[in-house]
């Protein structure tokens, strides 16, 4: 599985390459296990290393984890986002920086508060 790879897609190929090869339905969780990418395998190894846990189970397990973690990304992507400050402006409010062209070609640059 590669970062940033959705589980859903991951885990349909992996489900076929499977199939194809005939591996063993019990040799399955560990082999899906190591090819999770490491904050996948971190949320899911009790999971994955508990013998009471089917494999039907520790795919469902995969599933909420990596929408979890899916969610988290996304939420810390937004904050970071709206917490970057403008660094033209000072601190003094929101600025917009504009870009013109004279008519004899010469570029300036304004920056127009809003």
């Amino acid at each position: 599985m590669k970062e940033g790879e959705s589980f859903n897609l991951f885990y349909g190929e992996f489900t076929r390459l499977a199939l194809e090869s005939k591996t063993d339905e019990e040799l399955q969780k560990g082999d899906l296990f190591e090819k999770l990418v490491p904050d996948l395998q971190t949320l899911t190894v009790s999971d994955a290393f508990n013998d009471r846990v089917t494999l039907e189970g520790f795919v469902d397990s995969c599933r909420r984890s990596a929408l979890g973690l899916s969610r988290m990304q996304t939420s810390t992507r937004f904050r970071k986002s709206r917490s970057r400050p403008h660094a033209e402006n000072d601190n003094k409010g929101s600025h917009n920086t504009i870009r013109t062209t004279t008519p004899s070609g010469e570029q300036k640059q304004s920056l127009v508060a809003v």
